[in-house]
């Protein structure tokens, strides 16, 4: 497209680029929010005391011996399914992030430890598992948002959760 001067470049860039992205990003974050849910819950049951945040430097920190005989297993995230069943997402459209949501008060300890308790990740390592998959997918769908193209008519492939 040719634009004969610097203003009409700048409101087809402000009025029809920047809502496409906008809309794309908005879009590509929902599948990221619902897919690192599917994500957690897929690891609960499954827990590898080998999970770490890629920042993490700690060791790997299986339960106890006494944790494992009472609760009947090595999972410290498998108990009453509380966590499992709580897990949600919201898309802040303002910030332009996601955030995972639970209302299992004890995930934070159970994810970041206590000082008796070391961290046992699952909400982070899934998280950077979505990210991971999800960033060159992501950004090709910004772009051709930012192109015009219509990302949402096209075949989703890669794009669907």
């Amino acid at each position: 497209m040719d634009y004969p001067n610097i203003l009409m470049l700048a409101n087809h860039l402000q009025f029809e680029v920047t809502p496409r992205i906008k809309r794309e990003m908005h879009r590509r974050l929902d599948v990221m929010g619902r897919q690192t849910v599917k994500e957690i819950q897929s690891r609960v049951g499954k827990y590898d005391p080998n999970w770490s945040n890629s920042n993490d430097t700690h060791e790997p920190n299986p339960l106890r011996p006494d944790t494992i005989a009472r609760k009947g297993h090595e999972d410290p995230w498998l108990d009453s399914g509380y966590f499992y069943g709580t897990l949600n997402y919201q898309v802040d459209k303002s910030t332009m992030s996601v955030e995972i949501t639970t209302d299992a008060e004890y995930a934070s300890f159970v994810e970041l430890g206590t000082s008796r308790m070391p961290p046992r990740p699952i909400m982070g390592p899934s998280m950077e598992a979505v990210v991971e998959k999800q960033e060159a997918s992501l950004a090709r769908s910004i772009v051709m948002a930012g192109s015009g193209m219509n990302v949402e008519s096209m075949a989703m492939g890669e794009f669907q959760s």
